[in-house]
């Protein structure tokens, strides 16, 4: 439900999913996908909401760390 009023609130056009949820695949961001169409407010009247999973999987909180340290120096 969160998400769904993200989406409407901000008008959003994708979300992205990443972390160790990304191994489920392809049923999780179509379930998600599906699911959002149901709680969105007037969903038939406008474009569905891309749902991706992110391409780095679980190494994307790693690598967003390490790339955060070396700005820091």
């Amino acid at each position: 439900l969160g998400v769904a009023n993200l989406v409407m609130i901000l008008d959003l056009e994708r979300i992205v999913v990443g972390g160790g949820l990304v191994r489920i695949g392809e049923p999780l961001s179509s379930g998600i996908q599906d699911h959002l169409g149901q709680l969105i407010v007037g969903s038939g009247h406008r474009p569905q909401v891309e749902v991706v999973l992110a391409e780095l999987g679980e190494d994307a909180g790693g690598l967003g760390a390490g790339l955060m340290a070396a700005d820091l120096l």
